[in-house]
């Protein structure tokens, strides 16, 4: 049983106000793009992606845990702990999820380190 859907629209409904109200912009919006770039297109598209990457992401990493970076999150798992006791949580409950919100940042440096290598 097919669904019989709307496609999505790209293109505001009074369109981008280059005309107001011109039925050939709302038009526009609603009509699908079926066209697919050629094979040679996506090759190149690809291969750029997967020589880009790695070196993307090893730049990242490197900025995101720096020196910097850890001190930063230091001064931000202090000022967690102390919004928690503010709160009124209790010193256990505000220690152990102090604890948890550190632990998730250490095991992202422990992932993001993998993809790094």
């Amino acid at each position: 049983m097919a669904l019989n859907r709307e496609p999505p629209r790209l293109i505001p409904p009074g369109g981008f106000g280059i005309i107001p109200g011109d039925p050939l912009t709302r038009e526009a919006a609603t009509m699908p793009d079926t066209r697919m770039p050629d094979p040679q297109t996506i090759e190149t598209l690809l291969t750029l992606a997967i020589d880009k990457l790695p070196e993307l992401v090893k730049g990242l990493v490197g900025s995101v845990f720096s020196e910097d970076t850890g001190r930063a999150m230091g001064k931000a798992a202090a000022a967690f702990y102390r919004e928690l006791k503010t709160g009124g949580v209790p010193d256990a409950s505000a220690l152990e999820m102090t604890r948890d919100y550190v632990r998730t940042f250490a095991n992202l440096a422990a992932a993001a380190k993998g993809v790094k290598e």
